[in-house]
């Protein structure tokens, strides 16, 4: 517990700063998504751990394939009961234009095909682009955090444990931008999708797969889904994005997917990790 205490501590010295500046500008995201990283090897340093526990080894390439598999899941799940209920349409055939019109690769293609143009491009650069920021915040949450807490508490209670502290963290930035349900629905969603990288960061021991996942997420968010899906109706904004209902609700079913499917397999690897 000790542990775990000293890296809550030094994460929220370390992002207080940051948390403010990056209110105000974009630039200051990379170093706040490091914060938890630091933290983590700073706690290492001060408790008499090794920076080797942070899980740095390389992953099973079928790790990395089973979060690839389940972060674009829970995309098309959530968007796609949006669509299916009438809140929104995919694609955005106007954006979709655009983006051909400036990439020869688009051109003559079908509506489709250019559909998984962009969603490959956003799953490649993308992820690459994103992986260095998302690595700062894996470090700290799945690298120290989640064996930390699923040891003291299990599988699931750790995990959800994670999960809020996860989203509690990004509290800041979202506290009087966006509705009370945006927030609500957004730690609905960092909590399901805890579960998951949770889960391969213990039965992978690395951390690479959470990674992998969390520049996904986040390619897919804005290089696939926000440009390309449009609104239907005047409440869609309630459905859409990190703090919609599509998401919160896909993250209701990892936890419950989770709670009665995935403990059980789980546990044993916790004290491995």
């Amino acid at each position: 517990m000790r542990r775990i205490t000293v890296f809550l501590i030094l994460t929220a010295l370390l992002s207080t700063p940051f948390w403010w500046l990056s209110r105000h500008s974009g630039f200051y995201t990379a170093i706040l998504m490091w914060c938890p990283g630091i933290a983590a090897m700073l706690t290492l340093r001060l408790t008499g751990g090794k920076l080797g526990e942070l899980g740095w080894r390389g992953a099973k390439l079928r790790w990395v394939a089973i979060g690839a598999a389940v972060t674009a899941g829970y995309w098309v799940l959530g968007y796609g009961a949006a669509c299916m209920l009438g809140f929104a349409g995919f694609p955005d055939m106007a954006k979709l234009t655009t983006i051909s019109q400036g990439d020869l690769l688009f051109t003559g293609h079908s509506t489709p095909l250019a559909v998984l143009i962009v969603a490959g491009y956003a799953a490649s650069a993308g992820v690459i682009n994103g992986i260095g920021r998302a690595l700062g915040e894996e470090l700290g949450w799945r690298g120290l955090l989640v064996p930390a807490a699923c040891s003291r508490f299990g599988f699931f209670p750790g995990a959800v444990f994670v999960g809020v502290i996860w989203a509690v963290w990004h509290w800041p930035l979202l506290y009087g931008e966006i509705p009370f349900i945006g927030i609500a629905n957004f730690t609905l969603m960092v909590i399901g999708t805890s579960m998951p990288f949770a889960w391969l960061r213990l039965r992978s021991d690395s951390v690479w797969p959470s990674t992998v996942m969390h520049a996904l997420h986040n390619a897919l968010r804005s290089g696939l889904f926000a440009p390309l899906t449009f609104s239907t109706v005047p409440t869609s904004s309630l459905w859409l994005g990190e703090t919609g209902y599509a998401l919160a609700g896909a993250g209701a079913l990892l936890i419950i997917g989770f709670a009665f499917l995935g403990t059980r397999n789980v546990t044993a690897q916790v004290s491995d990790a």
